[in-house]
């Protein structure tokens, strides 16, 4: 009966497996240092990494050519669309290497948020890790059905003549199978880890509120006489949350900016292709791609939502673990025991400010933030637009 439950409590506490090999699968390794060095498996995953590592320079260096040679060269091309279209490639390369470099930081921080769980007897259910993993795949799936469904064969041809740099000819008919392909590829290397990254972070934003929360439930009684080790233990523990949150922040506030530019930007072009006022003359935008362009609109506002509002969670539960540390306060006042210096550890914790998750201090996660950033989003797409049509 024992052994059963060590079991179950070990299954609890595993941190989200499925995401961390589907970003395993895309260059970013954060177990390597969990490895024996000598072991057989710890040098196939190194040879898998250095391999992965050549495609995304391989696949970095195929952007900047097909940008010079098609995009900035192009007498019929616009700049600034093309740099709109082309920055989904630029997000996924620097994600990449800004992930690369943080492969311990990121273990480091799961392996703190599984401790504060034991501690807190606050459990990573699996089954978030199993939904995280299916969503990133679905995302990537329909991601490629929805670029694909609207290709004929004179189309295909030439998309493969843009990644090719016509030096690739296939007999016809068989192009746009050939293409099919090649989008299933470029779609997974471009979107793969900003999705799987954003739902990672979601996951954990909601499970550091849910720590908070428990901290906050946890039951004292002022004429207890465990008083004392009652607030010692919330101020270590809630210090120990905070100090965590601190190193989620630092590792992920670069990666969670880039992914927040990208989705804006991906809101801002979708909005002004889509020409809601019908006053631009590329109709045949709208007449070819309206699927695509309708499911990436769709899928840069849902991440920026489910970014912004599981990081404002966050704050919530920090301003009710505060309001939680006034009433403890209040009632010590209130109390005729004396307790000075648990009064003390308190007043010290609930003067600093509600810790507040960013992007890269750019800017902080509140509530405040969603409908200021889609109506800004909004006003320059409406902008644009008028500025096209003068």
């Amino acid at each position: 009966m024992e052994n059963i439950e060590d079991r179950t409590n070990t299954e609890n506490f595993k941190s989200p497996s499925l995401l961390k090999n589907i970003m395993f699968l895309f260059g970013v390794d954060t177990d390597k240092n969990s490895r024996i060095s000598s072991s057989k498996t710890a040098k196939l995953c190194s040879a898998y990494q250095r391999f992965m590592s050549v495609l995304w320079i391989i696949y970095f260096l195929h952007f900047v050519a097909v940008t010079f040679s098609y995009e900035i060269r192009s007498p019929a091309t616009d700049f600034r669309e093309s740099i709109s279209r082309k920055f989904a490639d630029v997000i996924a390369f620097l994600l990449w290497l800004t992930l690369k470099s943080r492969c311990q930081r990121i273990s480091d921080l799961l392996n703190d948020i599984l401790h504060l769980g034991r501690s807190l007897n606050v459990a990573f259910k699996q089954i978030w890790d199993k939904i995280g993993a299916f969503v990133t795949v679905g995302v990537l799936l329909t991601i490629w059905v929805s670029t694909n469904v609207e290709f004929e064969e004179r189309e295909c041809k030439s998309v493969l003549a843009y990644f090719s740099f016509n030096y690739f000819y296939v007999g016809e008919g068989y192009n746009c199978k050939i293409v099919c392909i090649t989008m299933l590829f470029y779609q997974f290397a471009t979107y793969t880890l900003r999705t799987c990254l954003a739902v990672l972070y979601v996951i954990l934003c909601f499970h550091y509120s849910k720590l908070l929360h428990k901290l906050s439930k946890i039951p004292y009684k002022v004429s207890d006489s465990s008083v004392p080790n009652s607030i010692r233990y919330h101020f270590i523990t809630y210090e120990s949350i905070i100090k965590a949150l601190k190193s989620f922040e630092n590792t992920m506030s670069l990666p969670i900016f880039l992914i927040e530019i990208g989705d804006c930007i991906a809101m801002f072009y979708c909005f002004v292709k889509m020409d809601p006022f019908h006053q631009s003359e590329e109709r045949w935008f709208l007449k070819n791609y309206s699927l695509s362009g309708q499911f990436f609109a769709l899928r840069a506002v849902l991440s920026f939502l489910c970014v912004s509002l599981a990081a404002s969670r966050v704050h919530e539960a920090c301003k009710n673990a505060k309001d939680v540390q006034e009433e403890m306060m209040k009632k010590l006042i209130a109390s005729d025991e004396e307790h000075k210096k648990e009064f003390l550890l308190l007043l010290v914790t609930h003067n600093s400010p509600p810790f507040t998750l960013s992007a890269w201090g750019f800017f902080y996660f509140d509530r405040g933030l969603i409908l200021s950033a889609i109506g800004s989003i909004l006003t320059y797409s409406l902008l644009i637009l008028q500025l096209n049509t003068k």
